[in-house]
């Protein structure tokens, strides 16, 4: 994609590092709380990084990744190229307009 950052996505339920959303509605995930705290968390978990490997900007996701809506194979690996095209729109808005 040729992006100058890194960027994240966290589907909701994921236990990935450690991390995991207890809320039941998407709508919840756009609070600043919620995202107060994953900031916080991402950051905190980032700080012995160089600048270049930080995560900038990240998108919560309302359903875990699921084979049955084909992001994950059959070993629970991430289908890259799957969640890229799938959610091009909400990688693309993490990205300043320059």
């Amino acid at each position: 994609m040729g992006k100058q950052y890194q960027y994240a996505l966290k589907e909701k339920g994921s236990t990935g590092r450690g991390l995991a959303i207890q809320h039941k509605l998407a709508d919840k995930l756009v609070l600043s709380k919620v995202r107060a705290f994953y900031k916080q968390r991402i950051d905190s978990r980032s700080e012995e990084l160089a600048n270049y490997e930080r995560v900038k900007a990240f998108t919560l996701l309302p359903e875990p990744f699921t084979q049955e809506t084909g992001e994950l194979t059959p070993t629970q690996k991430i289908k890259r190229k799957v969640v890229r095209d799938k959610y091009a729109a909400q990688i693309e808005a993490m990205y300043p307009k320059d």
